[in-house]
Formats: C-alpha cells, sequence, structure tokens
C-alpha cells in the first residue's frame, strides 16, 4: 500500500513529458494493473495523449492542457445488494466515469484469514476486458475509472467476494462518479484492451 501511493504521487510530482506503457496485445496484466494503481492510470489518460505504438509498448506524451478539471462529483445509485449504477453513453466516442466507491471489506474474526479473500465489482457493460474489478482489503474507498463505449445502456457493477472465507463481508456504503476529460485519440487503449480479451466475439473487434 505504502509503495503504490509513494509510485503514483512521484509520478504526479515528476510529471514526465514523455510515458511508456505495455500495449494490452503483448500483455495481459495491462487492464490488472488499471485498478490497482487508479491515480496512475487516471492520470495518464487525462494528462498524456496517444501517440505512437508498435506490437509490445505505447508512447504517450503530455498534453499542452495538462488534463482539464474533471466534473463534478455526481451520486451513484447503490441497490439494497450493493450494485452500483452509473450512466449509459449517449456520445459517438469512448466515455470515462471515474467512480468513487465507499465499503467495508472484512476476511472475518480470524485475523489470518483476512487476506484469503479477494473483493469485486463485477462490471457489466463496461468496455473492459476483465469480468470484474478489485477492491483492496486494506482500504475504505477506492477510485477505479470504468470506460463506457458510445451507445452502451446503464453500467452496473455489483460486488461479490472469491476465496476461501465464508466469513468474508463485502459492504458498498456509497458510491459517486466524476466525468473525466480525455483526449479521443486514447480511446484507442480502451478498445485494444477490450479486444485483446474478447477476440472477434465481439463486432468491434472484428477489423
Amino acid at each position: 500500500r505504502d509503495r503504490r501511493e509513494a509510485y503514483q504521487q512521484a509520478f504526479i510530482d515528476t510529471a514526465p513529458e514523455v510515458v511508456i506503457t505495455t500495449m494490452p496485445y503483448y500483455t495481459a496484466y495491462e487492464e490488472w494493473l488499471w485498478a490497482r494503481y487508479p491515480v496512475f492510470f487516471e492520470q495518464l489518460i487525462t494528462h498524456y495523449t496517444l501517440t505512437a505504438y508498435n506490437g509490445s509498448h505505447i508512447l504517450w506524451l503530455r498534453n499542452d492542457a495538462g488534463g482539464a478539471p474533471a466534473g463534478p462529483a455526481m451520486p451513484a445509485p447503490v441497490s439494497e445488494g450493493g450494485a452500483i449504477t452509473l450512466p449509459g453513453n449517449d456520445t459517438d466516442r469512448v466515455m470515462y466515469y471515474a467512480l468513487t466507491v465507499q465499503y467495508e471489506a472484512s476476511g472475518g474474526p480470524i485475523p489470518v484469514l483476512n487476506r484469503l479473500p479477494r473483493f469485486y465489482l463485477r462490471a457489466d457493460g463496461a468496455a473492459l476486458g476483465l469480468y470484474a474489478q478489485i477492491l483492496p482489503n486494506d482500504e475504505t474507498e477506492w477510485t477505479l475509472v470504468i470506460p463506457v463505449f458510445a451507445g452502451q445502456g446503464d453500467v452496473t457493477l455489483s460486488p461479490f467476494i472469491d476465496g476461501i472465507a465464508p466469513q468474508a463481508t463485502l459492504d458498498i456504503d456509497g458510491a459517486e462518479y466524476r466525468v473525466l476529460d480525455v483526449p479521443e485519440a486514447n480511446d484507442d487503449l480502451i478498445l485494444w484492451n477490450y479486444c485483446s480479451w474478447k477476440g472477434e466475439t465481439d463486432d468491434r473487434c472484428a477489423s
């Protein structure tokens, strides 16, 4: 946790002019990292523009705008069972939500078992390849970037627990979202990542 926060803060403070990341087609871990380093990912897609790429890497250049301010925080409805709803996307390009979730995650009353379960939000309708986004068990508030393809209806994020921990609990206390201002060139990253998981099973990837 401390190393994650230190890394993300160092990235913000340093504000490098050039960033290189891994192409989603090259490794399955790219989207996995987005959820674990969400501050870095939000900074990357808002303050940098996807400029060049090859089969394994993407080059990003810091954009002149330096990342426009995100929209105001709006409450996201949470059902009795903890499912969160985000609005659909009626624009003609990818929309990016920064979703902040307040939650309580516990592995149960036996301390040694606290790290056995994994806590997730299953994302239905999001432009993501993985079926779920993780919520760290050592936090009580977490922000995830949720991209949504043009024309997609409402997105539902449902909590669930994975692992051998019968007394584990995950309670969603609240949620809010902001709409991020992201350069249109960066939409390619979302499509590449999505198609690296879906292959040609989705019409968006059948080119």
